[in-house]
């Protein structure tokens, strides 16, 4: 996830994510991490999600323009279900994680975030250029 100050200077960072369809992509990360000061700053972020594995003609990617913001308290508890269901290995493990609602909010340091897309893109088909591939996007959300 791609970031900025309010200043307009560029942060990114890898993070772990739930997601629900293709709109909302939710994550925690301490308040004090540079991605979550400039959400503070600047709402604005841009994700690109896709597997560097895989070689160029199977590579499927997601390109996203997004608002984030920290999570309302009303919303709380379907975040951190959502983001249980996706990384709780057990039961016990997942009704741990639902009921560690105070783990995200007053003194903790840590903040439950959504980012909520506005547009996206997928690949397109690619073109070769040279024996050299030039990918193109097609959009998915947006204008």
């Amino acid at each position: 996830m791609a970031t900025t100050s309010k200043t307009g200077q560029p942060w990114i960072t890898p993070l772990y994510f739930a997601s629900v369809g293709a709109r909302r992509f939710y994550w925690y990360s301490p308040k004090k991490t540079k991605h979550s000061q400039n959400i503070a700053q600047n709402p604005r972020v841009a994700i690109t999600l896709f597997d560097s594995r895989e070689i160029p003609e199977r590579v499927d990617a997601v390109y996203i323009k997004a608002r984030a913001r920290v999570v309302k308290q009303k919303e709380l508890a379907v975040a951190i279900a959502i983001m249980g269901k996706k990384y709780c290995h057990s039961k016990m493990q997942l009704k741990a994680f639902v009921e560690s609602r105070t783990d995200f909010t007053g003194s903790s340091p840590l903040r439950m975030y959504v980012a909520v897309a506005q547009y996206l893109w997928v690949l397109g088909p690619n073109k070769k250029y040279h024996d050299k591939y030039v990918d193109s996007r097609e959009t998915v959300i947006g204008p």
